[in-house]
């Protein structure tokens, strides 16, 4: 356990609250076994959250910024065939194996305003317990309100 009380690393970088991304480095690099320079470069390209947030609130909120499931596949198909029928396109996702759901999902989501998909990490597959059937899928609260009111109009179709 840190100084914030995680037992993740990437868990206290994500929502800015450690810079010792050095450290982390080379824990990630010992324990999955890559080079120092591959967890460094990865976690530049992992968002986290400005300095100056000095709290996340996990849990029922009634108006949170960004909304967390661990879904199951068949669920996140469904998500996504709504954003299609929505959108009109394609989801374009980035997914890393890497601080897969605080930084890669929740800080992702919160900072792009974009649906954000993950198969989870190490850390949140065994400590986090994320079980075998579930992916993480995240995005800011207004998105979710949106592709539920289109889910819920009538379609028209011109013959």
């Amino acid at each position: 356990m840190n100084e914030t009380g995680l037992l993740c690393p990437g868990g206290s970088r994500s929502p800015g609250w450690s810079s010792s991304d050095g450290a982390l480095a080379r824990a990630m690099a010992g324990k999955l076994g890559i080079s120092i320079r591959t967890a460094r470069k990865t976690i530049r390209n992992t968002p986290c959250l400005p300095k100056g947030i000095t709290a996340v609130t996990i849990g029922t909120n009634d108006t949170p910024d960004i909304v967390v499931s661990y879904a199951q596949p068949g669920a996140v198909m469904e998500l996504l065939r709504q954003w299609q029928r929505t959108k009109g396109t394609a989801l374009e996702a980035e997914v890393s194996s890497f601080m897969a759901v605080c930084g890669s999902v929740a800080v992702r989501a919160y900072l792009t305003g974009r649906l954000c998909l993950s198969f989870g990490c190490p850390d949140s597959r065994q400590p986090g317990k994320i079980g075998r059937d579930r992916r993480v899928v995240g995005m800011p609260s207004r998105l979710a309100k949106e592709l539920v009111q289109e889910k819920n109009q009538p379609v028209h179709v011109r013959a």
